[in-house]
């Protein structure tokens, strides 16, 4: 669980772990040393409330090394197959127990739970990933992102998804590793996307299982017009960083031109990234965003089974 931005939520989070039912560790990687008192605090108490707590390990960093990155160095960390990477700020308001069942019982390789925005209790942060790909371009959207349970035009069922939302997932070490694990030169968005459309390609297997559910306080990357100027620019260079690892060589020179489109109408117009890309590629009526990872069809990388990230 890394905690690289101070967060009054990760208190809530390590609480909130008592609902589970299995054995399990928590790792927490920061950067922030006046706070590791207080975590090894609220760590103890949680050791002492649930004996399914076995271990716990505080990574101090100097520096800020990025999320996908210390998330890397958690899974090296761990010392379990089954690994559970979470957001600072989710809470468990149930045992999460069935989801690790069904990881490690199944030809499963990944699984993303039902995660729902808190405090509300009927509005939706993630099901999973949509997909579509307009010309060279792959375009990944959190489905459901903002909705009402009652508002939605598709079913909750178990399926197999491109990608799975960051904020709360279970993954098998050894897949991770077998990837390459997370690319470290992202820093912030889309390392999520990235790590599920390299699974996808390798022939792994990505599930949404809406059974179990957690819910999830700020969601930073659902709503990207509210991101500061930093991360609008990590959102507008990472998503055409991806491209380029499941596209063939010679969509590259059209995925760059579109980049610098981008980067031009961002620096003018200084509109969101979301917005811009609304505006300049999707189609409402051509173009119908999917779930199934069949639309994931770029290059011989899909036979490759051990893919090593970029960072």
């Amino acid at each position: 669980m890394p905690r690289l931005f101070p967060n009054p939520q990760l208190d809530k989070l390590i609480q909130s772990t008592t609902k589970i039912n299995s054995p399990y560790e928590i790792i927490i990687v920061t950067t922030n040393k006046h706070s590791n008192n207080l975590i090894a605090q609220n760590i103890q108490k949680t050791i002492e409330t649930n004996p399914y707590c076995t271990k716990t390990t505080i990574i101090q960093l100097s520096a800020d090394p990025g999320l996908p990155q210390a998330r890397n160095i958690d899974a090296a960390t761990a010392e379990a197959n089954t690994l559970i990477f979470s957001d600072d700020d989710i809470i468990l308001t149930q045992d999460i127990t069935p989801l690790i069942d069904k990881l490690e019982n199944n030809n499963y390789h990944s699984i993303q739970p039902l995660i729902l925005k808190y405090p509300q209790t009927n509005v939706l942060d993630s099901t999973g990933d949509q997909i579509t790909r307009l010309n060279a371009i792959y375009h990944a959207k959190i489905r459901g992102a903002g909705k009402k349970l009652n508002q939605l035009n598709f079913k909750l069922i178990p399926e197999q998804m491109a990608s799975l939302r960051g904020a709360f997932f279970t993954i098998k070490k050894e897949t991770l590793q077998a990837i390459g694990g997370f690319d470290g030169s992202l820093g912030f968005n889309f390392d999520d996307v990235d790590l599920g459309w390299r699974l996808t390609l390798a022939g792994y297997r990505n599930i949404f299982y809406p059974t179990v559910k957690v819910f999830h306080s700020s969601g930073r990357t659902t709503n990207t017009t509210s991101l500061d100027e930093k991360a609008q620019r990590f959102h507008l260079v990472n998503h055409h960083i991806i491209q380029l690892k499941v596209t063939s060589l010679t969509a590259w020179p059209f995925i760059l031109t579109i980049f610098e489109i981008f980067t031009i109408k961002h620096a003018i117009t200084k509109k969101s990234t979301k917005e811009i890309f609304k505006i300049s590629t999707i189609n409402p009526k051509t173009q119908q965003p999917k779930t199934t990872p069949e639309n994931l069809k770029p290059t011989p990388l899909r036979q490759q089974k051990n893919l090593q990230s970029h960072g």
